[in-house]
């Protein structure tokens, strides 16, 4: 071979011209090129983040030799810089790129000047009148135009020496332009805010390459906005000064006193409020906003819309619907959800959720009423279609989310056209999207929210289910009975134990009718191989699954040697070691389990939607996913938005069910062990669920029963809100 792979502190330099290009991406500024290198036969292949080249370009690359399984010898950079070129026909095609210059003036100049044409430019632009057609306005716009480029050049190695390489240079210099080199000076605190995905630490670092001190009053101020955004991670809305100052001093590094003086300082401008008086909570305006937004809302339906009355008719009629007897309780929350304007269902699995949801829907469309039914998720969504046989959709889709228009298109003065609203799986709802979507509804609408408050808090910052339930203006019921069908599942009834603080009923192994295991293993190697024997044996030959599509691995976290991350690396090599990989991901392969990790409307897939990759697409480098409701052709830069799936976080799958769920759950998951998280992985399981691994972490995450603490106002404000 002519070249070794070497380590990435034994970086290789290739100097080129490119030649052609093969593919490019969007954002990410992913590329793959061929080009003509100084010293190497023929041409070669370049990948990496290769923003802004463009053929007839030079630059000088830093990376390393590579052998991609498919296509052989490849130059993958990790940063680049380019070159001025040095020859006639170098130069007269880098002119002609250029704005307001183009190929026949670039070969004019040129064909005058020779090599000498770029210096001429630069250091006597009088010169150029000399060419024929040359005025003096001519020079002046060619002078301009490659004096902004070379002023480019110098923002990007301007960057690349404070350590800002790749897609995030050309964002910064995409966002900046001609003051990239400024604005970076003047506050590289303001990258954290303006740039996607450069974040506090980045910024800071920038900083420090910069000389800035560490009380800079920007540094301190960033920090604090940074410590709000890891409090918005964990849920919070809001934090009490005391630890606010804690955390952002040992963040920074400061003393107590720079923190507290800089707090003072941001509540006078407006940038951070005291939302709390008394226990001195502070948060930015935005979240406050977003809660009152709530507060008032769901007050004002609660006083505008009428309260319907129920007659023991309807009773019947529902009965008849659903074809079952409604017991005393489910009356019960069927009468709260159609007389009350606002109500919240909650109850546990086997409870009768679903019956009051679809019971509630046939007396509202029984009494002429236009309904929309919506879950926050795509397959949230899709299962409450299954259920009801009406047309459900994700909240985002209810609210018409435009990217490209910057939000929702449904909100205040102009409402989803719907009289009654029920929003099924409202555990996972966030304060921001609740906002939205009451901001959405019309002024005289009906909102039916249905939701187990026993599993895992939304993902995104707030408590809207449990502030709701714990409000005393919101009309509520808890379903407590478990009924008849549900009992007979032993998933159902370790979930309600677990719930109560008790550990799960382990049946004997042999007993075929069983739908609950659990393999008490301690050594982690075990965990694995019975986890791997498990998905690609047992579970197909004795219960008839498909383990690429009908088994799902849950466990707590992603990281660790029993985290997602490496169960799917090794689920991968066990059930799929013959795919092909994926052109420019060579991490997923033909044949894959794979999840959607963002939402995108183009193709209609959903955040935490999974398939598997069946082919190739129609374009080169694109693949077909099969998803449970089509297929879907991905282009190269969708794939970026795909991970495998074996197994996922129990926080991803919210939302989602599954035929067999197998749970490893180890002490070493020690943060994240707690009731509702086991409680959560369990109900998603529909024919079969196998905890795996130490009995005394199970025990751990069942005594949790601390769920973890947020900083919301939700309710307070629910109580004391009065219409104006």
């Amino acid at each position: 071979m002519l070249f070794e792979d070497k380590p990435p502190d034994q970086l290789s330099v290739l100097v080129a011209t490119v030649r052609r290009e093969i593919y490019r991406g969007g954002d990410d500024g992913f590329a793959i090129l061929l080009v003509d290198a100084d010293e190497q036969p023929g041409e070669t292949t370049v990948v990496g983040t290769l923003t802004d080249l463009a053929i007839g370009d030079n630059a000088r690359f830093l990376g390393n030799w590579k052998t991609h399984p498919r296509f052989g010898l490849q130059f993958r950079a990790e940063t680049y810089q380019k070159v001025l070129p040095n020859t006639s026909k170098g130069i007269e095609v880098y002119l002609s790129k250029l704005k307001d210059i183009g190929p026949v003036t670039a070969g004019r100049l040129v064909a005058h000047f020779g090599t000498d044409t770029l210096e001429i430019i630069s250091q006597t632009p009088e010169r150029l009148r000399d060419v024929p057609g040359v005025g003096k306005k001519r020079a002046k716009s060619i002078a301009n135009a490659v004096g902004d480029d070379v002023a480019a050049r110098e923002a990007m190695v301007f960057l690349h020496s404070l350590g800002i390489q790749g897609a995030m240079a050309h964002r910064i210099t995409r966002k900046y332009g001609m003051e990239t080199i400024q604005k970076v000076r003047e506050n590289p605190y303001q990258l954290a805010q303006e740039i996607r995905g450069l974040g506090f630490l980045t910024a800071d670092q920038i900083a420090k390459a910069m000389g800035l001190s560490s009380t800079h009053p920007e540094r301190l101020r960033a920090g604090i906005e940074y410590a709000f955004v890891k409090a918005r991670d964990d849920g919070h809305l809001y934090l009490p000064q005391e630890e606010l100052v804690v955390f952002a001093g040992e963040l920074l590094d400061v003393r107590a006193e720079d923190i507290e003086q800089t707090i003072l300082d941001m509540l006078k401008d407006g940038s951070l409020s005291c939302v709390d008086t008394q226990n001195r909570w502070l948060g930015p305006e935005e979240h406050l906003d977003f809660e009152t937004r709530i507060a008032s809302k769901l007050i004002a339906l609660s006083q505008s819309s009428e309260t319907f009355k129920i007659n023991p008719s309807e009773i019947d009629f529902a009965e008849a619907a659903l074809g079952l007897t409604l017991d005393a309780e489910q009356q019960d929350a069927v009468f709260t959800a159609l007389h009350h304007p606002v109500s919240v269902i909650t109850g546990g699995p086997g409870t009768g959720k679903t019956t009051i949801l679809r019971a509630t829907l046939a007396l509202f469309q029984k009494r002429g009423i236009k309904v929309a039914l919506a879950a926050p998720t795509g397959r949230a969504a899709r299962r409450l279609t299954e259920v009801t046989g009406a047309e459900a959709l994700t909240i985002h889709r209810l609210l018409e989310f435009s990217p490209k228009q910057e939000g929702f298109q449904r909100k205040d003065g102009n409402p989803i056209e719907a009289q009654a609203l029920i929003v099924d799986e409202v555990s996972m709802v966030d304060v921001p999207l609740m906002a939205a979507l009451c901001e959405a509804m019309p002024a005289r609408g009906r909102l039916v929210l249905v939701g187990d408050a026993n599993q895992l808090p939304s993902v995104g910052p707030g408590l809207v289910l449990h502030d709701l339930l714990s409000s005393n203006r919101i009309p509520s019921v808890r379903l407590e009975s478990v009924y008849r069908q549900a009992k007979n599942s032993q998933i159902t009834q370790n979930a309600h134990r677990i719930l109560d603080g008790h550990y799960p009923n382990t049946p004997e192994q042999s007993d075929e009718l069983s739908d609950f295991f659990l393999l008490p293993l301690e050594n982690v190697e075990d965990v694995h191989k019975a986890v791997e024997g498990m998905v690609a044996r047992r579970i197909p030959s004795r219960f008839g699954l498909d383990p690429r599509t009908d088994v799902q691995i849950l466990v707590p976290m992603n990281r660790g040697t029993l985290g997602a991350g490496a169960l799917n690396e090794r689920l991968q090599a066990l059930l799929n070691p013959e795919g092909k990989p994926v052109a420019g991901y060579p991490q997923i392969r033909h044949g894959d389990r794979v999840i959607q990790t963002r939402n995108n409307y183009d193709l209609d897939v959903s955040n935490g939607d999974v398939g598997i990759v069946i082919g190739h697409g129609v374009d080169e480098g694109s693949i077909c996913v099969r998803f449970d409701h089509g297929d879907i052709f991905y282009d190269p830069e969708a794939i970026d938005d795909l991970r495998l799936a074996y197994a996922l976080s129990i926080h991803k799958s919210q939302g989602s069910e599954y035929p067999a769920v197998i749970v490893p759950l180890h002490t070493q998951h020690f943060m994240m062990l707690r009731r509702n998280l086991l409680y959560t992985a369990v109900t998603r399981a529909r024919k079969l669920l196998v905890l795996v691994g130490p009995s005394r972490a199970i025990a751990m995450a069942i005594k949790r029963h601390d769920a973890q603490k947020r900083y919301t106002l939700l309710n307070r404000l629910i109580d004391d809100y009065e219409i104006e």
